[in-house]
């Protein structure tokens, strides 16, 4: 009898090379999906975390299959990369299993209108924001942004306190991810107002403008329009003046010049020469001067010196 090899020969067959593609997808996808939710920050549905999950499950149990067809005789290389294709799956996939159960437990625990899982809880956060521990507050706040993505006051709230901890870009961005998915008018009004305010103090005209804009776009007859009208208004008005402030008007300038106007230049121009060779003089006349009077100063010293000499 032949002993086996340490690694197994492959024969590839279609069945194998769709084995393949279905791991190369599997661990794409769950890259994407990591790229999504920590880099980019995007908020993810929780459906498709579920089809995530399932689409998972289903390419695990295939590739498990495979690999016991290919690994007959290698129960050990079997064991091993089997776990090895868990923990993959796991460190991969393990967000979209936390944000689904935490989902079907709040469902559980907490029955009924009142407390539907739709409905988040601010109790912990606001105790820490009562305390003044807004970094705290902000932590819980942000656990309930990934549990409930389409809550605006979760969003509202968070740029709250990026806003208390002296942050106002992020606070605008997380104002602005909010009116995603507000519907009344009135309330769209006041996060843009507040938006418009931030920008203003940070002097981003061209953000408030744009801003505006939206808001203009989506009521443009509402009974609020009139008023981000007028706001748009003085900041043209004031971009207006900062441009005109960099400009020198030409007004003050004369571009024609005369000849007398040359004339009455070099006049002026003489006459000082003359004064600074005039001040130029008396100041040589003076050191001359003192020159001249400083040995009969010496001599008078010694004279004086000489009267106080005994005889």
């Amino acid at each position: 009898m032949t002993k086996p090899d340490i690694f197994p020969v492959f024969q590839w067959e279609p069945s194998d090379i769709i084995s393949v593609l279905l791991l190369g997808f599997l661990f794409f996808w769950g890259l994407y999906m990591l790229y999504q939710k920590w880099a980019r920050k995007v908020e993810v549905p929780l459906w498709i975390d579920l089809i995530s999950l399932i689409i998972m499950f289903v390419i695990l149990g295939i590739e498990i299959l495979q690999f016991r067809d290919w690994m007959k005789e290698y129960t050990l290389l079997y064991i091993l990369s089997s776990l090895g294709l868990f923990v993959s799956a796991t460190a991969l996939y393990a967000q979209s299993f936390i944000s689904l159960v935490t989902t079907i437990f709040l469902s559980i625990i907490q029955p009924g209108e009142e407390s539907s899982p739709d409905i988040p809880r601010f109790g912990p956060a606001e105790i820490l924001e009562h305390e003044k521990d807004y970094e705290g507050a902000l932590n819980e706040y942000l656990v309930l942004a990934r549990i409930y993505p389409y809550h605006p006051s979760v969003h509202i709230r968070i740029a709250n306190m990026y806003l208390k901890l002296n942050q106002p870009r992020e606070s605008m961005d997380w104002l602005k991810k909010s009116l995603k998915y507000l519907k009344k008018d009135e309330d769209v009004y006041l996060i843009v107002a507040r938006y418009c305010d931030i920008a203003h103090d940070l002097d981003e005209l061209s953000l408030e403008s744009e801003m505006i804009d939206y808001y203009l776009s989506k009521y443009l007859n509402s009974v609020y329009s009139k008023s981000l009208t007028a706001r748009k208004k003085q900041i043209k008005e004031k971009r207006t003046r900062e441009k005109d402030s960099l400009l020198i008007s030409l007004e003050k300038e004369p571009l024609d010049i005369t000849q007398d106007d040359i004339n009455q230049k070099g006049l002026d121009l003489k006459k000082g020469i003359q004064l600074e060779k005039t001040i130029e003089d008396s100041s040589s006349n003076n050191l001359n001067n003192e020159s001249h009077n400083e040995p009969q100063k010496s001599a008078q010293k010694r004279s004086s010196f000489s009267e106080l000499e005994p005889l």
